[in-house]
């Protein structure tokens, strides 16, 4: 049955206060959380930091938005675990107050709130949500961008063009996967009627020309690297495909889409209250609908397209920035009627699945120790006592800042990150990872040297292969000075110690 909205406008609840409340609680219980129970952050995040320190337009892995985030926040507040996770949580509140803005477009204010209060069952923004990656960080940035998009699209006026040129940029140096978003709304152009009136304005060309000026210096960047960046973005998915199955084009689709419904069945969990009638006449018209199919549809398929194409398995993680749309989506498709009693429902859902969510997270954190035999996880780590401990070694011997760090990747990271002096990386000893890097400034200054004999800091093939000093570097550096292995105390009760191997590089002047 379809009713109208002035039936129920008198009893919708203040949708702002509801909205603000609801971001200052995730920001607050998701960066709290864990700061206080995890002791170092993620080995990704850590190299993040290592990356941005040093202030490049890319990486031989991702382009610079991501590490340069990183590693400000890092420096503003002269601290690593807190603001980086409060960052995390920022990025995902900037999601929803993107989305929640979009949705006010489309849906009556309450409608808007519920499609935007949903997303907290989307497992990208609480499980996974104080990981600050690449993939997180693109969520608030395509949200944003979409946002702007439409508001383009619908106003044709010269400053939403332009913010949307300059967040697309930003999409491009977060990482190229928005070029599976950039299809979608190229498309939607080409197809909606009202959206191709744009091709005969101004503000579209300019948008497309504001973004490559932006992203200039990282185009230059990338062609001195011998596009390093791109070369890893595909070759990366081959990587993950370690089990070869009778079917790959068939099964690895398949698993990714699983994986996609696997990620957001909190969000339909959170609905159930409007899976019934009373209906609302929502009548949101072809332009919106084509949009949001479009844009919140379009990366999701092209990914299972070249997952089929190519039959290789691309990672959940991927999918981080595919969902800030579905709960608008799922609204406008249902279509409830909002009483007061289906809205209580609602925040009462809303409240016990986001406990329950933070809660088994939180406790998986404290109490992974006694379940994982072996604890190896990167957040019981010693990080910060290592770096400090082997700072304060180089301070002793030669009474001078430690300015270069050498050795296995993810160590050498989080030394970085954590070290006071914030030495400069030489990832793996390889110049293509580490272009920043002056082997002659190196020699001068001297550096710190570490491994990983034991595989505590082993996350993919390169790093593996790190655990020890390799005989070529001792050839090429005769000085070194070779300390042994020191042992440190895991962040774990009983478990077994973290074994370092520590090199010294005396400075020339030494």
């Amino acid at each position: 049955m379809l009713i109208s909205q002035s039936s129920y406008t008198a009893a919708l609840p203040n949708t702002k206060r509801y909205f603000f409340w609801f971001v200052v609680l995730h920001v607050l219980a998701w960066t709290l959380g864990p700061a206080l129970l995890r002791g170092s952050l993620t080995h990704d995040t850590l190299e993040g930091i290592a990356w941005g320190l040093q202030w490049q337009w890319g990486y031989n892995k991702h382009p610079c938005f991501t590490a340069w985030a990183c590693a400000a926040i890092t420096k503003l507040f002269g601290s690593i675990d807190w603001p980086v996770y409060g960052l995390a949580q920022l990025a995902v509140a900037t999601t929803f107050f993107a989305v929640w803005r979009l949705a006010n477009k489309m849906l009556p204010p309450v409608h808007a709130l519920i499609a935007t209060l949903s997303l907290e069952g989307v497992l990208f923004y609480n499980l996974n949500s104080f990981n600050l990656t690449p993939d997180s960080m693109q969520s608030p940035i395509w949200a944003l961008l979409t946002w702007f998009f439409y508001q383009a699209l619908t106003k044709q006026t010269l400053s939403q063009w332009l913010l949307t040129g300059l967040l697309a940029a930003i999409a491009v140096v977060t990482k190229y996967q928005v070029a599976l978003l950039f299809l979608p709304m190229l498309g939607f152009c080409l197809v909606n009627s009202q959206a191709r009136r744009s091709f005969s304005k101004p503000g579209i060309y300019l948008a497309v020309i504001s973004m490559l000026l932006l992203i200039t210096p990282h185009l230059i960047w990338l062609y001195q690297n011998h596009f390093i960046t791109i070369t890893y973005a595909f070759a990366t998915p081959a990587e993950y495909t370690h089990q070869r199955y009778a079917w790959p084009h068939v099964i690895y689709p398949l698993r990714y889409l699983l994986n996609n419904i696997g990620n957001v069945l909190g969000l339909l969990v959170l609905f159930w209250p409007f899976y019934s009638k009373p209906k609302e006449n929502l009548n949101l018209g072809s332009f919106n609908w084509q949009f949001l199919l479009w844009l919140g549809l379009g990366p999701i398929l092209l990914s299972l397209g070249l997952a089929f194409i190519t039959g290789t398995h691309f990672p959940p993680r991927w999918s981080t920035p595919y969902y800030f749309l579905l709960g608008i989506m799922l609204m406008a498709w249902l279509k409830p009627q909002i009483s007061k009693k289906r809205f209580q429902l609602f925040i009462l859902t809303l409240i016990m699945v986001g406990s329950l969510i933070f809660l088994v997270r939180m406790g998986s954190i404290a109490l992974g120790p006694k379940l994982d035999k072996d604890a190896h996880a990167d957040s019981y780590l010693p990080n910060q006592q290592i770096a400090t401990t082997l700072t304060k070694l180089w301070h002793e011997r030669y009474h001078e800042p430690l300015r270069y760090i050498a050795g296995s990747r993810y160590l050498v990271a989080a030394l970085v990150a954590y070290s006071p002096d914030h030495p400069r990386p030489y990832f793996d000893w390889n110049r293509q990872e580490s272009p920043w890097i002056d082997e002659a400034d190196l020699i001068k200054q001297g550096a710190l040297v570490v491994w990983d004999p034991e595989s505590n800091y082993t996350w993919d093939a390169e790093s593996a292969a790190n655990t020890h000093l390799p005989p070529a570097i001792e050839q090429r550096f005769p000085q070194l000075i070779p300390l042994g292995t020191y042992d440190f105390n895991r962040l774990v009760p009983f478990k077994a110690p973290v074994r370092i191997g520590v090199a010294l590089l005396p400075p020339l002047s030494r």
